[in-house]
């Protein structure tokens, strides 16, 4: 490959990477509107000012290769092409997928199949993953397992949802703004994987883990007697206050 070649394509690389950014920057804005409860205002003008400033951008400022390649479907980074063979492997084994991991070594074998395919070097020279963690959990483990996995995403989403107001209906205004930004947190990387596989990435599952996490700290505030601090905030009955020493014997 030239070197023109190359500086082409880390070009498109960087102008996917930067709409992956943007989309999942404009998902949690939204995500923020959504559920936000009384910082929906400030999320909204934020959504606003992003929108105006990305049509700005690419309106005025971009320059036309740039645009080009965020406005068409067809772009240089293999990715459409990947999509592609990875739809013949769901057409090929809808139920049962193709098996966990085998995407990239699999992928050679639905390439001649009636359809396009420009970029064959990414299926056959240097095999790559899906690049969007839904379509290769589809094709990997079928349609169960990816029922599975979106079954699992949207527990825990709902688990965050269920503690942020229970944490408002206490009025625990600290405790509810982190359960809500988690959830537009969690929200912007699933926006995100569309453009990656990161079905393995602890960032995910660290996020997801906070649904489940933050719903048995609401039960249990919601449990304590009113005006009770929870159990690890109660002082034993034996300590004494900072500061000062126990009597000595008379």
């Amino acid at each position: 490959m030239t070197s023109r070649g190359r500086t082409s394509l880390r070009s498109r690389r960087a102008s996917v990477s930067l709409a992956a950014r943007r989309t999942s920057g404009s998902v949690a804005l939204i995500a923020s509107v959504g559920f936000g409860a009384r910082w929906r205002a400030p999320a909204a003008v934020g959504l606003v000012v992003l929108s105006l400033s990305c049509v700005g951008y690419f309106a005025f400022v971009a320059p036309p290769e740039a645009v080009e390649r965020v406005t068409t479907a067809g772009g240089g980074t293999g990715r459409t092409d990947i999509w592609a063979v990875g739809w013949r492997m769901v057409e090929a084994e809808p139920f049962h997928g193709i098996g966990a991991g085998n995407f990239a070594t699999s992928s050679i074998h639905y390439l001649f199949e009636p359809g396009l395919i420009r970029r064959s070097d990414f299926i056959v020279d240097t095999p790559k993953v899906a690049h969007n963690v839904y379509l290769e959990v589809l094709a990997e483990l079928g349609i169960p397992g990816l029922l599975l996995f979106l079954g699992i995403l949207s527990f825990c989403l709902l688990l965050m949802l269920r503690a942020a107001r229970e944490f408002g209906r206490l009025g625990d205004r600290r405790m509810e703004l982190i359960a809500r930004a988690v959830i537009v947190a969690t929200l912007a990387t699933l926006a995100a994987d569309f453009f990656a596989s990161e079905q393995f990435s602890k960032q995910l599952w660290l996020l997801l883990a906070l649904g489940p996490a933050m719903a048995a700290m609401a039960r249990r505030a919601a449990e304590a007697p009113e005006g009770e601090p929870p159990e690890e905030e109660q002082a034993p009955p034996d300590a004494q206050p900072p500061g000062r020493l126990a009597p000595g014997p008379a």
